[in-house]
This record gives C-alpha cells, sequence and structure tokens, in this order.
C-alpha cells in the first residue's frame, strides 16, 4: 500500500510540476492560442460513433452558451458596481468640499454597499440577449476603466443635484431653518435628512441602473430581465426605502423623509435613467459594445 500511494503521490507531483511549468510557457506565447476540447475514441462503433458526435454537438450547442452566459452576468455586475463606486466615490469628494458634514456616513455607506451586493447574488440568472451569447466576450481592464469614466460621473451629477435639493430646500424646510442658522440639535436633526436623502437616492439609482445597463437593448421592452432578478430588486428597493422608517434605520442615523422628498426623488431617478438611456445609445455608437 505505501509502495501504491508513493507511486500515486510522484504521478501526481509530475504532473502538477508539468502543469506549472506549461503555465509558464504560455505567457510567452501568443495571448490567442486556441484550445480545443474534445473525446479519444478508442473503438469503432456505431452507437459509439452517435454518443461522440452528440457529445460534441451538446457542447459546442450548451456548454459554450452557458459559458458566454455566466461570462456576461460576471461582466454586468463587475462593470455597474464599478461605475457606481466611481460615481459615488467623485460626489463624496465634491460633497466633502462644500458641506459642513458628511453626505453619508460610514456605517450607511457599508451597508448600501452590503445591501447592493446581496440583491446582485440573484445576477447569475439573469436573461442574456442572443447576440452577446453568439461571440466570445472578451475580458479587459481598459474597457472597464472606459465604462466606469463614462457612466460614473453620470450618477455623480445627478447626486450634486440631489445635494443641492436637500441642503436649500428639504432640510431648511423639515428643520426650520439653514445648518449654520440651527442649534446643535437642529443641526443634527439636519444632517440625517440629509443623510437619509442622499441614502435612498443613491440606493435607487444603484438598483434601478442594473436594468438599464444589463442590455444593450431598451430594458423590458426588447429585453426583459429573469423573474428573480426583477422580483429581487424590487423587493430591494421596497426594503431599503422601509428602512429609513424603522428603529433600525434610526440606530444608524436615518430619519423618515416627508412625502415631498419621495416626488422629487421620483423626478430625479427618472431624469438620470433617461439621461443614462442617451449615453448608452452614444456609447454603443462610439464603441459598438456595452459588456
Amino acid at each position: 500500500k505505501k509502495l501504491v500511494a508513493g507511486l500515486l503521490t510522484g504521478a501526481m507531483m509530475a504532473a502538477l510540476l508539468t502543469g506549472c511549468a506549461g503555465s509558464g510557457s504560455d505567457k510567452s506565447s501568443d495571448a490567442k492560442e486556441s484550445y480545443t476540447i474534445g473525446i479519444e475514441q478508442f473503438a469503432e462503433h456505431g452507437s459509439l460513433d452517435n454518443c461522440r458526435e452528440g457529445f460534441l454537438q451538446g457542447l459546442e450547442e450548451e456548454g459554450i452558451k452557458e459559458g458566454r452566459k455566466a461570462f456576461a452576468n460576471v461582466s454586468k455586475y463587475i462593470r455597474i458596481t464599478a461605475s457606481s463606486n466611481f460615481g459615488n466615490i467623485f460626489s463624496i469628494v465634491v460633497a466633502s468640499v462644500f458641506l459642513p458634514f458628511f453626505p453619508m456616513t460610514s456605517v450607511q455607506l457599508l451597508l448600501l454597499n452590503l445591501l447592493y451586493d446581496m440583491l446582485c447574488l440573484v445576477l447569475p440568472w439573469d436573461n442574456v440577449d442572443e447576440e452577446i451569447c453568439a461571440r466570445p466576450l472578451e475580458w479587459s481592464g481598459r474597457t472597464l476603466g472606459r465604462f466606469m469614466r463614462f457612466f460614473g460621473p453620470i450618477s455623480s451629477f445627478f447626486d450634486i443635484i440631489t445635494f443641492s435639493y436637500l441642503f436649500f430646500v428639504l432640510c431648511p424646510s423639515v428643520c426650520g431653518g439653514n445648518f449654520a442658522a440651527l442649534a446643535e440639535g437642529g443641526q443634527l436633526r439636519f444632517i440625517a435628512v440629509f443623510q437619509t436623502g442622499w441614502f435612498l437616492e443613491s440606493m435607487w439609482t444603484q438598483v434601478l441602473i442594473l436594468h438599464l445597463l444589463r442590455t444593450q437593448k431598451v430594458p423590458m421592452l426588447q429585453s426583459r430581465p429573469s423573474r428573480p432578478v426583477m422580483v429581487v430588486t424590487m423587493l430591494g428597493i421596497l426594503f431599503f426605502t422601509i428602512l429609513t422608517f424603522t428603529p433600525v434605520g434610526t440606530l444608524i442615523g436615518l430619519t423618515a423623509l416627508p412625502l415631498s422628498y419621495f416626488g422629487f426623488l421620483v423626478v430625479i431617478v427618472l431624469l438620470y435613467l433617461l439621461f443614462v438611456t442617451l449615453a448608452k445609445g452614444r456609447y454603443l455608437k462610439k464603441y459598438h459594445e456595452l459588456l
């Protein structure tokens, strides 16, 4: 038994070392090297021939298609999340220059990102357009950076509009005066209203932009998301919104907002989605691909 175990261990080590050496040599070879996947048949027989052809046909039709579908859904998450985070960071930098307080606390940002990522766990079950599955997709940091720089500042632009509305309109009307004129208690209330307003706006836009940038086509009309994606994202928006009215929301610095804010929120989100739709058309016209 020891002899057999030693021989098996030696064979495994040899295979491992051979694989490592092969992977090192691949780096110097052509990056577009192709690989063939198949089976080897040792005997000729009609049934075996049919099995072999069926295996190859199934691999080509379903295996490759499923692989491209999985890659497309992963690419959706990475690109959309990267552009959203880039926009949020830029918005925080701008707000920190002009505001006397942080637009959102670190706990609120962590909670926002955590719940958003939990919603994105359903993306592997999303539908993928046939045009995307018909060709191999390329992963490139260059295209990721281009996507992030193109769509990220759009969300920052609407964040700044939201900042202005919250600081100059909503918060003074709710708290009874401008921030500098309020006492300490009033200023804390002012900050809570402001942070809750941006928390909701950021969450609504981050979740809804998934539907807009998940496809090159017109969402809902020409390309519908899968039912799990639709249900989870809509429930996520509802949960996020209700959270601000609960004791848990109060514990992390959020507060209930007046109904007038939600009228503004609906308008600003619709304008944001419209602007991103126009920007997506321009992006596709210039670069001929989205994912």
